[in-house]
Order: C-alpha cells, then sequence, then structure tokens
C-alpha cells in the first residue's frame, strides 16, 4: 500500500481569526484524509504550535529578539518547520517563506496594495507578496480576488482556481428575533440595524454612521448597533451628528455562536465596505435570513447576487434610501429575506474544503 502524502497547513493568524479560523476548517476535514499538520507560527510566544485548536502542541521556540517584527520572526521559526511533501500556506502574507518547496497559497485579498494605510506599508507587503507567483497552484476567496493577482502580478488565470470561502450552518441559521433580543439586552421593539467591522478605513463605518443618522430623521425607532472597536474619530462623528443615544458597540468581538444571536436579532445587516476579498459577516447574517445590504464593489456582488441589495458606498443618502425602503415594506422585507437564506446555502464550508481536496488530489497525482 502507497505512503500517504504528508501536508503542512501554514498560518500567522491564531484560529479565533477569519484565516486561523480558514486554516482550522480545512485541517479538521483534511486530516481524515491525509497525514496534515497545522502549523501556527505564534509570534506573541516566538514559538511553532502545531494544531493550534484543542490539539494544541508547541513544537519550537526561538529567542525573543528585541523590537522584531513578525517577518523577521517568520524567518528564523521558518528553520524549524518539519519536512511534508505539500505546504499549503493559508495567508498571503506568507508567500515569500518556503519558495524552495512544493507550495500551495491561498490568496484572501490584496487590500494593502490596492489601499495602503501608507507607501511603506504597500513596500512591505510587496515583499511579503512576493512569493505568490512562485506557487505550484494559487486559490484565491473570490473572482474578484483573483482578478486583482492576474492585474497585479500578471500571473496566468489557468493558475488561479476561485474557492470561495463558506459558513457554518450549524451555527449561522435562522432564530427566534425576539429571544436573540432579551439574550442580548435589546429592545424588542425597535428597528435594529447591524454592522459587524474593525473601523479600518476600508470598511467605511463614517457613511454607515452617515446613512444611519438620516435614515433616524424618518424612522427614529431604529437604532445601530456595532460590533468593532469605537474609534475616536467615530465618536466624534455619532457626536456631531447628535445620535449617540441610538448607536450602541459591542467592542469585544465574540465567539461564531454569540455572532449568530446578534444576526438573528438585527433587522437589517448593513457592510459598506469598499474592499474584501470576500466577505464573511454578510454571508453569516444572510444564513441568518437577516435581509443584507452591501457595498456594489470587489467580492460582495459575488456573494449577494442581487443588484437590489447592492448600493455606492460612497453614497450616504442613497445607502439610507435602501435601508428604509426594506424596512418600511414588509413585502420586500420578507422577500428579501427569503432570497439572501436561499443564496447563503451555496456557501457550505463542505464545499470549500471539498473543493480545496481535490486541487491537493490534483497535485499530488
Amino acid at each position: 500500500m502507497a505512503k500517504k502524502p504528508k501536508i503542512a497547513l501554514i498560518t500567522d493568524l491564531d484560529v479565533k481569526e477569519g484565516i486561523g479560523k480558514y486554516g482550522q476548517y480545512l485541517y479538521e476535514f483534511l486530516k481524515d484524509k491525509f497525514p496534515t499538520d497545522y502549523l501556527y507560527l505564534d509570534f506573541s510566544n516566538k514559538a511553532l504550535v502545531r494544531n493550534p485548536g484543542n490539539e494544541r502542541e508547541v513544537i519550537a521556540r526561538t529567542d525573543s529578539l528585541l523590537a522584531e517584527s513578525k517577518p523577521f520572526f517568520w524567518m528564523r521559526i521558518k528553520k524549524k518547520i518539519p519536512d511534508y511533501d505539500l505546504y499549503h500556506i493559508v495567508s498571503q502574507n506568507l508567500s515569500f517563506l518556503l519558495t524552495d518547496k512544493p507550495f500551495i497559497i491561498t490568496v484572501h485579498d490584496l487590500a494593502p496594495l490596492f489601499i495602503p494605510t501608507s507607501i511603506i506599508q504597500k513596500w512591505g507587503r510587496m515583499y511579503l507578496y512576493s512569493g505568490i507567483r512562485k506557487a505550484q497552484k494559487i486559490l484565491s476567496d473570490s473572482h474578484s480576488t483573483k482578478n486583482d493577482l492576474v492585474k497585479t502580478f500578471n500571473i496566468p488565470a489557468d493558475k488561479i482556481k476561485v474557492v470561495h470561502l463558506g459558513v457554518n450552518l450549524d451555527i449561522f441559521k435562522p432564530q427566534d428575533k425576539n429571544a436573540c433580543r432579551t439574550k442580548l439586552g435589546l429592545p424588542l421593539n425597535k428597528k435594529i440595524i447591524l454592522n459587524v467591522a474593525i473601523e479600518k478605513w476600508r470598511k467605511n463605518v463614517p457613511n454607515l454612521v452617515k446613512a444611519f443618522a438620516l435614515v433616524n430623521q424618518k424612522m427614529p425607532d431604529a437604532i445601530l448597533v456595532r460590533i468593532g472597536y469605537k474609534t475616536p474619530e467615530i465618536a466624534q462623528l455619532i457626536s456631531q451628528l447628535k445620535i449617540g443615544d441610538k448607536v450602541s458597540y459591542f467592542s469585544n468581538l465574540p465567539k461564531e455562536e454569540d455572532l449568530a444571536v446578534f444576526y438573528n436579532a438585527a433587522d437589517l445587516f448593513v457592510f459598506p465596505s469598499y474592499y474584501e476579498g470576500f466577505g464573511l459577516p454578510p454571508l453569516e447574517a444572510m444564513a441568518c435570513g437577516t435581509p443584507t445590504l452591501v457595498a456594489n464593489r470587489t467580492s460582495l456582488p459575488e456573494i449577494v447576487e442581487d443588484k437590489e441589495l447592492l448600493f455606492n458606498p460612497d453614497n450616504p443618502q442613497e445607502i439610507a434610501e435602501k435601508i428604509l425602503k426594506l424596512l418600511s415594506d414588509q413585502k420586500l422585507y420578507q422577500k428579501a429575506s427569503n432570497k439572501v437564506l436561499k443564496q447563503s446555502q451555496k456557501f457550505p464550508w463542505k464545499k470549500t474544503v471539498e473543493e480545496t481536496y481535490q486541487v491537493y488530489q490534483e497535485f499530488l497525482k
């Protein structure tokens, strides 16, 4: 009997974060198909960790250095990575790490190249992404990201396979709205607009807040619930617009089970991001049957596949009109709820991991 090839999934992010969670889902599926390890380059503890979920095992450490950067730590810990037949780098940040080995890479997005916070960040990411071309196969979360890869790095389109991310349909599913609101201490008699995002520029939270202020003028019983940390800039904007009593923040990002309760408690989910490689929060909301409005940019139209649920993220007035239209028409609202729930069923995690498994099989023939 032929010996099964050994595979390593490699990440720079913990399983609590999006990319780390993606790697964990792959690992849980693949470990029964191939001898598979999930390796986490743990910068905080200067360690190489095998299977960072429940089976967490530190297999190597490096000495701590004063003011060490992540890329420098990655290069030092690289020497401790065991040999495998195939490496799947699940974060584009690590593309430069194993260019002398057979590897596949998942590219989630190229946001720092298109909307960098500084020219230094852009240069730094160009170095981190320098190994993408050298991968034997590239997986991308969306057709939008695939197009960015082709244009930015002149990579042949047939070298890139789109494998959409998925949603855990056992967790993100419809629940009783009032029961969810009671659990969270949210009012039963208000229209709740929900947004889940960090307050980076590309998430476009200012225009969401401005749109909500317009909504509130015509719908005083509406409230905005934000999951994410509030920056001083957003706090000032909320104060200027005099909507402080209508905006609630939950700063500690909850577990998936808690997020599902928030999605089900909401009447509407709004996501005005300028740039996404995929966009899990809208998909999670959709899987809960919560009508979802998103920006008409990058990958987001791929997820909702409905022009009526798209808006121009530069136009708070248009965002507000879309919100008011849905929340004021019960028939239209129910139609949107049914649509997004049905659409979300196209993106189960099982499909993501099975399509990834097929790439491994082709590579290892």
